[in-house]
């Protein structure tokens, strides 16, 4: 019996492209950050807040993402629900923080020959990397659970409403 992938569905298949981009942009915002939290460690003083809150923003998010990939890689299936776009939104407004501290940091700054300004100025491209992504995917949570859902629950509700008052008119016949 040969290997066969399963067969995802085009909504499982797009979740799972973007969940693995949010995966990558969490990890390389850990690494980046995560180096200066190393090396002041190495030097005996104190980690800066905003470099932990940073860390702790890619390091839940990164969790997040690896969560969602292997829910809809074991369910074959991805349904978003109202927890998950909630989850989804608190993601984004803590990478919208993060960008915040950081992006007005060091976007504007001019690394001349530095590189530990450069490095910071690349993980502030992916703080407005990771803004963009998980506002996408809280996007999509809300409107399918807001809107699609809904939809299909009314479109159900019609035709069983229908079905019944053809049945009653039937029985008055």
């Amino acid at each position: 019996m040969p290997f066969s992938l399963p067969s995802y569905r085009k909504r499982s298949l797009l979740n799972i492209f973007g969940r693995l981009c949010q995966l990558i942009g969490a990890i390389a915002v850990c690494v980046y950050y995560g180096r200066v939290l190393h090396e002041a460690m190495r030097r005996d003083v104190y980690g800066d807040a905003r470099w932990i809150f940073a860390t702790i923003t890619g390091s839940l998010a990164g969790i997040s993402a690896l969560a969602y990939l292997v829910w809809t890689a074991l369910l074959n299936e991805f349904r978003a629900n109202a927890i998950l776009f909630a989850w989804d939104l608190l993601i984004a407004i803590l990478w919208i923080v993060t960008s915040g501290i950081f992006g007005s940091m060091y976007l504007t700054e001019n690394p001349e020959m530095d590189q530990g300004i450069q490095d910071m100025k690349v993980a502030a491209g992916f703080d407005l990397a990771n803004i963009v992504l998980w506002l996408i995917s809280a996007g999509y949570c809300g409107w399918v659970v807001f809107v699609a859902d809904r939809r299909v629950l009314n479109e159900g509700r019609v035709k069983k409403d229908v079905g019944e008052r053809a049945e009653w008119v039937a029985d008055r016949r």
